[in-house]
């Protein structure tokens, strides 16, 4: 091996070194996963027994990204909580509206903000919030 090959292959690894550091600092913006996550634990939040929170049929109805790079998210399902006689109240339809956002180039995680949160107690509201166009007939 020449002096040459040899500053030639360091030249190559700091470019490897440095797209691979690149990689790792660049965020990945947050998708459906992220989007139940927080819907769950929005939900949860308020409940007067939150670990004792169950979803079902719970899903992202819509995703996609505005111009300023937030993802907007509708999250929609069903959840049963407690009540204060600590008995389950029976499986009721909500939606969640979540903007996202990535914290910072070098930062971890999400900053998010809840535009809609709403349980659904009767067919009335189910109609107000247009819930059957805005997740499925099947919840």
């Amino acid at each position: 091996m020449t002096a040459k090959n040899i500053i030639k292959g360091l030249a190559y690894m700091k470019k490897i070194a440095l797209l691979l550091m690149f990689l790792a600092l660049t965020g990945c913006k947050p998708g459906e996963e992220k989007a139940i996550e927080l819907a769950k634990n929005e939900l949860s939040e308020g409940l007067k027994d939150p670990d004792g929170a169950k979803f079902k049929n719970i899903h992202v109805a819509d995703i996609h990204e505005e111009q300023d790079g937030s993802i907007l998210a509708t999250v929609c399902g069903q959840l049963n909580a407690k009540n204060s006689f600590n008995a389950y109240v029976g499986y009721r339809k909500f939606i969640v509206m979540l903007s996202m956002k990535e914290k910072s180039f070098f930062g971890k995680g999400v900053t998010y903000d809840v535009i809609t949160s709403k349980v659904l107690e009767s067919y009335q509201e189910e109609s107000i919030f247009r819930y059957e166009e805005t997740c499925s007939p099947n919840d």
